[in-house]
């Protein structure tokens, strides 16, 4: 938190700690209650983003090889370049 932060929140309390318990637990209630809401609509929109992408690459690979096939394949086709000396 920066000071900043801590100096709204103090000014926030000299303001409001004089008011009675009722008023601050409705206050600290509200205040809970829209953190929560906060939190909860972003893990919503990471999860909605999240089904987005697998809705639309989920299954996009399409090939009659097995698995086994395919892993060779890559191996066989797989090159690598000579070995440079930069000895003198």
């Amino acid at each position: 938190m920066s000071s900043a932060d801590i100096t709204i929140t103090n000014n926030y309390w000299n303001m409001l700690r004089n008011l009675n318990d009722e008023v601050k637990l409705r206050l600290a209630s509200m205040l809970t209650a829209s953190v929560v809401e906060h939190k909860n609509k972003s893990v919503s929109e990471k999860d909605s983003l999240t089904d987005a992408m697998i809705k639309k690459y989920a299954g996009a690979w399409e090939d009659d090889r097995t698995s086994d096939e395919i892993i060779s394949d890559v191996y066989a086709s797989r090159s690598s370049k000579p070995v440079i000396d930069f000895s003198l």
